[in-house]
């Protein structure tokens, strides 16, 4: 019986996932293994050589147990594995929503997803990388599913919610990934006006109802632990927009 699920499983990973994969992995590791093996101190560095990374404040609930999958020491070599696993899979994600076949273009499409300068700029922030990059993976990850089911914006809005709440800026990385995926279905699949406006729908009930999800366990957790959120880069004041204020925002 295991033996017959393992071969199942190998029919259905195609050759692309893996070439996808284990490129990730060698770039990953060729360009980012100096700073795996050494410390390379800063002040956010120094002050979370062990931090429960409990951010609930910060409206990033999900990144305590996405970083704590790789304990909550910083652990430079443990961290950055993890990190580049979790690329891979952002990579075979990657690979799938847009159908690419051609090796060079995988290898190519792999690389720079493993050496983007905001990727290499996190793991100055090594403590915490590991669920910055799950968070990345789930956003990718959320946009697939809802292009390859028919209820997949269900699942896909669940890991928006726990992408969000990792960190706020993966709804951009999933907002991205849903407008190249359109494009690349007008431009490159005749996709027909109607699945357009279909696959634009799926794509708008993902995320609205990812992050209605999100704000309702934002508050629920706010309201358990009685926590003010922090006036950190503002985030204090979102959501506070009045009428009076928009034609000053416009301006």
């Amino acid at each position: 019986m295991p033996g017959q699920v393992l071969i199942s499983l190998k029919e259905k990973i195609k050759y692309e996932w893996i070439l996808a994969f284990f490129s990730t992995v060698i770039i990953g590791l060729l360009a980012h293994v100096y700073v795996f093996l050494n410390r390379l101190p800063n002040h956010d560095g120094i002050i979370n050589i062990y931090n429960t990374q409990a951010k609930v404040k910060s409206g990033r609930f999900f990144l305590g147990p996405a970083s704590g999958m790789s304990t909550f020491f910083d652990l430079p070599w443990v961290i950055g594995v993890l990190s580049i696993i979790f690329l891979a899979l952002a990579a075979v994600c990657t690979i799938i929503l847009f159908n690419i076949r051609k090796k060079i273009s995988i290898v190519l499409v792999s690389g720079i997803i493993v050496v983007f300068p905001s990727v290499s700029a996190t793991f100055s922030y090594m403590f915490t990388a590991d669920g910055y990059m799950l968070g990345i993976f789930f956003a990718i990850l959320a946009v697939v599913l809802t292009k390859k089911f028919k209820y997949g914006f269900i699942a896909g809005a669940l890991l928006v919610c726990l992408s969000v709440g990792i960190y706020q800026a993966n709804l951009s990385v999933a907002l991205t990934f849903i407008t190249l995926w359109i494009i690349h279905e007008i431009l490159f699949l005749d996709a027909s006006t109607k699945m357009i406006g279909i696959n634009i729908l799926r794509s708008g009930l993902m995320v609205g109802i990812g992050m209605v999800l999100y704000l309702v366990v934002y508050k629920v957790f706010i309201g358990l632990f009685s926590v003010p959120i922090t006036s950190y880069q503002g985030l204090d004041k979102v959501g506070t927009l009045t009428i009076h204020d928009i034609p000053h925002r416009l301006v």
